[in-house]
């Protein structure tokens, strides 16, 4: 069996956990002042687990419109968009 292929999104799980839907990466923003800087290196490794096994922890996103704002995960975030 190869490698994992992951879409071009991030799923997310709802309100109570119970179910996660999938959120292309061009529909999430990330707004001004997040309380930590992404590191880019452990992005790029988050995102290459990513490949191998897949996404395992869901991110945190508000809807916004049509779009989605970003609550917690940015490394995950990241590491999806370098993959």
């Amino acid at each position: 069996m190869g490698p994992y292929s992951p879409p071009p999104g991030l799923f997310r799980a709802n309100k109570r956990f119970e179910v996660t839907e999938f959120i292309p990466v061009n529909k999430i923003k990330v707004p001004d002042g997040r309380l930590r800087l992404v590191d880019e290196e452990w992005a790029a490794l988050i995102g290459a687990a990513m490949v191998e096994i897949g996404q395992k922890t869901p991110v945190d996103l508000v809807a916004d419109g049509d779009a989605f704002l970003l609550v917690a995960g940015g490394h995950r975030l990241r590491g999806a968009q370098i993959v």
